[in-house]
């Protein structure tokens, strides 16, 4: 009875592991932070102040990427920093949010706090950007000088919500 209960136990901790090493985050470099999660859906997301863009991709299948970042401490990020690129496309920043709240359409940097996220929003052209069932192959490029390009893979959620922010392991979502 003992050895069986330690067996479970055993087992179910090598899921639990297999699980963790499966998921990762990417490193920003230049002491930014990490990206902790990488999405593309079809579902409509509200934008604050999405007039007042510049980059207005009024498309008429939109699809929506949006790239989760834990902040190093004491760092900033402002929607302007990044574009995203997939499958040769690239889209601007045209949003960006604090943990899981709006995505507002406004270049002012965000200064998280210890425990926050920042997503970044992007938005594509649906029928040249599509989701599968594979990951796709995506790069968080730097508009700042002398910050690293990133290479990321992107999960397709299909029409879902992005994940609530609160519920992205600190091993991370990306594959």
């Amino acid at each position: 009875m003992k050895s069986s209960f330690f067996f479970r136990l055993t087992w179910l901790a090598i899921l639990i592991t297999a699980g963790t090493l499966s998921a990762k985050t990417v490193d920003m470099g230049f002491k930014v932070g990490w990206i902790v999660a990488a999405e593309l859906t079809t579902a409509p997301v509200e934008i604050i102040n999405r007039e007042k863009s510049p980059y207005p991709n009024n498309y008429a299948q939109p699809s929506y990427a949006a790239v989760v970042v834990k902040m190093a401490p004491r760092r900033s990020l402002s929607s302007l920093d990044y574009s995203l690129t997939i499958n040769g496309i690239t889209a601007n920043c045209i949003a960006a949010a604090r943990n899981q709240d709006p995505f507002v359409s406004d270049p002012t940097v965000l200064y998280p706090e210890q425990n926050d996220v920042v997503r970044l929003l992007f938005v594509f052209d649906g029928r040249r950007v599509k989701g599968g069932s594979q990951p796709l192959s995506a790069t968080l490029r730097s508009n700042l000088s002398g910050r690293s390009n990133v290479a990321i893979k992107v999960t397709c959620i299909q029409n879902k919500a992005f994940t609530n922010p609160a519920n992205i392991p600190p091993a991370g979502l990306l594959q």
